[in-house]
């Protein structure tokens, strides 16, 4: 209403014939007025033809709050530029009833992870002319990299067997008929993390890679972990699952104990 009256006002005031204007101060106050009541405009969002009622005042702040305050949640921002947390959670159970795992082992040292979509398509042609592309997403290989993985945590996820006394591993160059949930935090441009769960990873390989001697630059052997993501056989269960914590972070230790818990889902 202060806004509405003040812009009345100043209409009035403003009301002023050329035969008015007689001296320089009268040319300067006619400018003043008709700069405020420019601007009285332009704050109000009003066209004289919209100043219908009390209303219009509320709703013009209304929009213009939720507007800064859209500005300001789009400035947080979510890029990921971290990888870290990685843990596996073996499958119990993948059927079309029951979906299980056991509480999530964390592997440190986690360097990197690649993926490479697994899908064909076929495209069907009529009156020649695309009719249909037949699209069908398996999942993805999976490469994830790490600095080191300890020989006892080699053999407890398939790759050989570890004599605790001795401290050998007999291994092999495949590992076959191991299924895991796949898990691992992000860190964002914002600092708040993000935390993933593929549901089934199915492991197919653990190698030490690529050996150089030292010279001028030292290179770091890795250790390569490749292996497939894939849907789960659960009806309507999703393959992945994102969870992202609240702004002001009150949640990040109910994240993080999320990525290692066991994970059971029904029909």
């Amino acid at each position: 209403m202060e806004v509405r009256t003040a812009h009345r006002k100043l209409r009035e005031e403003s009301r002023w014939g050329a035969g008015e204007e007689k001296d320089a101060e009268s040319a300067v106050r006619v400018m003043e007025v008709r700069t405020a009541h420019g601007k009285l405009r332009e704050e109000s969002g009003w066209e004289a033809k919209e100043e219908k009622d009390a209303e219009s005042v509320v709703r013009v702040m209304e929009v213009r709050t939720a507007h800064r305050k859209g500005e300001r949640q789009m400035g947080k921002k979510r890029a990921i530029i971290g990888f870290r947390g990685v843990a596996l959670a073996e499958v119990t159970s993948d059927t079309i009833t029951q979906y299980a795992t056991k509480e999530a082992i964390g592997i440190p040292f986690a360097g990197s992870m690649s993926r490479k979509a697994k899908e064909s398509s076929v495209d069907f042609y009529y009156d020649d002319d695309l009719y249909a592309q037949v699209r069908d997403a398996q999942g993805d290989d999976v490469e994830v990299r790490f600095a080191e993985i300890p020989l006892e945590q080699c053999a407890a996820l398939g790759l050989g067997t570890y004599d605790a006394v001795t401290g050998v591993l007999e291994a092999d160059f495949g590992i076959t008929g191991r299924e895991y949930a796949f898990r691992c935090a992000a860190e964002t441009v914002s600092g708040l993390p993000m935390y993933f769960n593929w549901r089934v990873f199915e492991l197919t390989g653990i190698r030490f890679d690529n050996f150089t001697t030292k010279g001028a630059r030292t290179s770091l052997c890795e250790v390569v972990m490749t292996g497939v993501f894939k849907r789960p056989l659960l009806t309507g269960a999703k393959a992945y699952a994102i969870r992202q914590p609240r702004e002001d972070g009150s949640d990040t230790a109910a994240c993080d104990a999320w990525l290692l818990a066991a994970e059971t889902m029904h029909a």
